[in-house]
């Protein structure tokens, strides 16, 4: 094998290393479920919510924002047990928690 084949080899080598190397991003996007709300763990800033035959819990934080029946809501009056809500979150943390409430 010639030098500049050898160099060659050893760059692509070199790159190809980099590159597996190379931490992965990873994008996540936002998920909307509904369901109707079990528990609500205030001191852990979590709840539960029932969606079908799964729980899913969710957390919130200071950035959750809050509806009931679209209109801006605060969390203790959302984060009801048994109130019908629709989830936007991502990885588990809540972005949105609407109520509709009859």
């Amino acid at each position: 094998m010639s030098r500049s084949a050898m160099s060659a080899a050893l760059v692509l080598f070199v790159l190809a290393a980099l590159f597996v190397a190379a931490p992965v991003s990873k994008v996540m996007a936002a998920e909307t479920v509904s369901g109707k709300i079990v528990s609500v763990d205030s001191d852990n800033h979590t709840f539960v919510l029932q969606v079908g035959d799964d729980k899913v819990t969710v957390t919130v934080n200071d950035d959750t924002k809050y509806t009931i029946n679209g209109e801006a809501a605060g969390k203790d009056d959302v984060l009801v047990a048994g109130a019908a809500a629709k989830v936007t979150h991502t990885d588990g943390v809540a972005s949105d928690v609407a109520v509709t409430k009859e």
